[in-house]
């Protein structure tokens, strides 16, 4: 893996802009993770609503 991505000797920042975008994936993946748990429960508290109204 080291062999196929050399180290930037030139540019040392591209390395933690790198580790910023697969850490913004991260964080985006579990929060549509945690958006869908979200839309779920709403769509069950919107039925709820709507069978008492």
């Amino acid at each position: 893996m080291e062999a196929a991505m050399p180290k930037p000797k030139t540019r040392p920042g591209r390395a933690s802009r790198f580790c910023d975008v697969t850490h913004t994936v991260r964080v985006a993946s579990e929060t549509s993770e945690q958006a869908l748990r979200r839309d779920r429960l709403g769509h069950d508290g919107a039925l709820r609503a709507g069978g008492e109204a």
